[in-house]
């Protein structure tokens, strides 16, 4: 997983089978709606949402392919429901709603409070497993070079999304890696260079551990300008 290895996923969902691969994609957030507040597409499930399935899909869909679509926010339930231990909350873009003359609170999502949307069963075991190749990912893999040296650990996974055009670029991470207090989804269409989402992220957390402007970022030594 830390260096992303196609081979490897493709035997891991030839094992598993598409059927239980779905079921656990989907109590994970992909092609589930999060909850938000606003109208959000499910995306599409490889195998649940396909009308023709052979065996040999199963491997391209291990590796993300297939007919797999997830939004970026069903990205970043999924990494945050990894940090969270197989236990996945709903997403939530508005804290609170008040009536016109503001003296009556409509909705409150009350953040010491989180609502439950689903739990993954997965042991504790494999959810350390999982995190350990994430951390991995930053450490010797995929992302070393680039976010790798973000001052705060994180467990993270590169992502390329194939396409008719040039590839979409996407990274997902939790952070701290020990006690995770953000998760991350960010895709770059069409982006071309692998490293562009990592150093977003990494530029969002910068504003949230740090409280860094845009111009105080592009200062940082570690910050890539390529």
């Amino acid at each position: 997983m830390a260096h992303s290895c196609n081979c490897y996923f493709a035997e891991v969902g030839r094992r598993v089978g598409i059927t239980t691969m779905y079921m656990y994609a989907e109590k994970l957030g992909l092609g589930a709606k999060t909850g938000l507040e606003v109208y959000e597409n499910t995306g599409i499930l490889a195998g649940r949402d396909s009308n023709v399935w052979y065996e040999g899909n199963t491997v391209q869909a291990a590796i993300g392919q297939s007919d797999n679509a997830f939004t970026p926010v069903q990205l970043a339930t999924y990494v945050s429901t990894i940090a969270n231990n197989g236990v996945r909350y709903r997403t939530h873009l508005v804290r609170k709603i008040v009536n016109y003359e503001r003296d009556e609170t409509i909705l409150y999502n009350d953040p010491e409070k989180p609502e439950v949307a689903a739990r993954t069963g997965v042991s504790q075991d494999n959810i350390d497993l999982v995190k350990e190749a994430m951390w991995a990912v930053q450490r010797t893999g995929t992302a070393m070079s680039r976010s790798g040296q973000y001052p705060v650990p994180m467990g993270a996974k590169t992502g390329t999304a194939e396409n008719a055009g040039s590839d979409h670029n996407v990274f997902i991470c939790f952070a701290p890696y020990d006690d995770p207090e953000i998760a991350l989804a960010v895709l770059f269409e069409h982006g071309g260079r692998s490293y562009l989402p990592q150093q977003a992220a990494c530029d969002i957390l910068d504003a949230y551990f740090y409280d860094k402007t845009v111009d105080e970022v592009k200062k940082d030594p570690w910050h890539f300008s390529g």
